[in-house]
């Protein structure tokens, strides 16, 4: 608080002053003149009243629809197991949309390392041109302070002990892609990793190449094999995390099968106490169990499954009554539309060289992507909780993502797809709301009618999704089929997509913190017969400029550059148009509307990611 001086205050320091000075000398009369300066009452003592304490709960209970396989974090890479190990293993790297950090939260590592900043290095073997022979060095700085559930120090010591055991054919782990890419993994003391890639490896998540630490002071005794049924690992694993299952049985932690995991406050967690003591894991299969138990209160937190999250615009009503707060983030699995620009094919056609005779026409998929009511699709779906999507891999949240002004956009303007296919020769001369061929270039006869078939498969989205847009098509005069394939026939090794056997499809496309994007766009990626129908690329589109982008964008680290390399592309797709984005998928949780902190995010949609904060007011 600052302090002013004016007339009140000057009085008080006068009368102060003149009480000194009479201790000092022989009393004296103190003469007060009365004036308009208002009085201040200074109490002789000062009662605080006692805050009433806020009631919080001492447990929280979190609902998920399936139990985990295991608590080894190497082992089990089900969603559902993340919620568990995220409070017990704290990340020290986190993807809050779409980019890689350190844990904001602080505390774990200093930095992420990054050639930009200087924590990362490239040795280019004496070659600048070739990249073969390139090496990356990434030093991690781990801050000391975390422990173990049991006051052991966390070292890199324990990070390197995960790699090894990682790297152990023993070990079970669920995924050996960035193992292999590993020539040296070693603590440099005991706070500091060096990552060294083995040459050639020019991984744009190089800055991930960090293992958790595993503690080897209590799994040290076991072997890599043993490790994967022992209870130390596998049931009542020691982390450094706010919360812990071991140790703890005696306040209630543990693993009760069929039912529930329970965890209680850590008591050596570097943080100091977690704002609630218990956090339970209640396993709730089936989605009716899940949604009545959220909405009767017995659960904090519901983590939906793709079943749940279909009925948002039904839980959107509850949600509006108070009975719970619904929290969706996007997922890195998005809907799109695929449009096959050569005739259909099978598995025993000699090529795809003949253009398809209406989508063959840009001008006809710009009519479509026009047409879609997109926002309207959203609204359907997800009762408006995602967002449409303007270019195929990218949100735009993601660091890669090009701006709007600088691509093709297709807001939804039915009255210029109508133009378009006016310009492309497609009109409805006979009223029958069906257009026909009249003077159109893109290969079909006279007199033919705009009809396509639209495959997908079927489940809850699609099944929402296809009304829609179908509908919306047939309003600027196509004539759309649709038909709902069983996936093995649509995704077969000898039908549907791979071998050019469509017109429309709807499927999911997935994105990343690397979005990727060469095997479902690159020239090199069509599905032929002279290279046995292999190949993401199953629309045919064949760009020189999009598919160099997308390589120098996989072969490139610097961000900027990436982000260049990504615009090219996008400028390209979204001009020929081989495909049309519609929206991200969502991960939905289904909270307590008293709940705090609760922060999932965009490509790290855990529960507990930041466990010590989250808390709940008793109803």
């Amino acid at each position: 608080m600052r302090f002013r001086f004016g007339s009140l205050d000057t009085a008080i320091l006068l009368v102060t002053f003149m009480l000194i000075l009479g201790a000092c000398t022989s009393p004296q009369p103190i003469v007060v003149v009365a004036t308009n300066t208002p009085v201040l009452v200074i109490p002789t003592s000062t009662s605080v009243p006692t805050p009433t304490p806020i009631p919080y709960k001492d447990t929280i209970v979190i609902g998920i629809t399936r139990e985990p396989r295991t608590l080894h974090p190497l082992l089990d890479d089900d969603p559902t197991a993340i919620h568990i190990l995220d409070a017990i293993y704290e990340r020290y790297i986190t993807s809050i949309d779409f980019a890689y950090q350190a844990n904001p939260n602080g505390g774990l590592m200093a930095d992420l390392p990054t050639l930009e900043n200087g924590g990362a290095t490239l040795d280019d073997g004496g070659t600048p041109n070739d990249p073969v022979d390139d090496q990356l060095t990434v030093v991690f700085k781990m801050q000391s302070g975390p422990t173990w559930c049991d006051g052991e120090p966390v070292t890199a010591k324990d990070s390197v002990y995960a790699f090894n055991l990682a790297a152990d054919p023993d070990s079970g782990v669920a995924s050996r892609a960035a193992i292999d890419k590993v020539a040296s993994y070693t603590a440099l003391d005991d706070t500091t990793i060096e990552a060294k890639l083995k040459p050639g490896q020019l991984d744009p998540n190089y800055m991930t190449y960090f293992w958790t630490p595993l503690p080897e002071h209590v799994w040290g005794r076991y072997t890599a094999l043993e490790l994967q049924t022992a209870a130390e690992a596998a049931r009542r694993p020691c982390g450094y995390g706010p919360y812990t299952i071991a140790g703890a049985e005696d306040r209630g932690a543990g693993w009760i099968a069929g039912d529930s995991v329970t965890l209680v406050a850590n008591p050596h967690y570097f943080r100091g106490a977690p704002r609630t003591s218990r956090l339970v894991f209640k396993f709730v299969p089936g989605g009716y169990r899940l949604l009545t138990a959220a909405r009767s209160g017995e659960l904090d937190i519901a983590v939906a499954d793709d079943a749940q999250s279909m009925q948002l615009p039904d839980l959107a009503q509850d949600e509006a009554r108070g009975l719970f707060k619904l929290v969706a983030v996007r997922s890195p699995v998005w809907e799109q539309l695929i449009f096959n620009l050569y005739a259909p094919t099978n598995f025993d056609s000699n090529g795809r060289a003949q253009p398809h005779p209406i989508l063959g026409d840009a001008r006809v998929r710009q009519a479509i992507a026009y047409a879609v009511n997109r926002p309207a699709l959203v609204d359907r779906v997800y009762a408006g909780r995602s967002s449409v999507m303007n270019e195929p891999l990218l949100y735009e949240n993601h660091p890669l993502y090009t701006p709007d002004d600088q691509i093709t956009a297709y807001p939804f303007d039915p009255g210029r797809a109508a133009a378009l296919l006016d310009a492309a020769g497609w009109r409805d001369t006979d009223n029958d709301g069906v257009r026909e061929c009249r003077g159109c270039t893109s290969g079909a006869e006279e007199d033919d009618r705009l009809a396509l078939t639209y495959h997908t498969t079927s489940s809850d989205l699609r099944d929402r999704a296809v009304v829609q847009i179908a509908g919306d098509l047939r309003a600027v005069g196509f004539e759309i089929m649709l038909e709902r394939l069983p996936t093995n026939v649509l995704f077969g090794d000898v039908t549907g997509l791979i071998v050019g056997d469509f017109e429309i499809v709807q499927m999911a496309g997935v994105t990343d913190a690397d979005p990727g994007g060469e095997r479902q766009y690159g020239c090199d990626w069509i599905a032929l017969p002279d290279n046995g129908w292999y190949g993401e690329n199953y629309s045919g589109w064949c760009n020189d400029t999009a598919s160099q982008a997308l390589f120098e964008a996989g072969h490139t680290l610097l961000l900027d550059a990436r982000r260049a390399a990504y615009a090219a592309f996008t400028r390209e797709y979204t001009r020929d148009l081989p495909g049309l984005p519609l929206f991200p998928r969502l991960d939905v949780f289904i909270v307590n509307p008293r709940l705090e902190n609760f922060q999932p995010r965009d490509f790290m949609p855990s529960a507990t990611w930041n466990a010590y904060a989250l808390a709940a007011l008793q109803p």
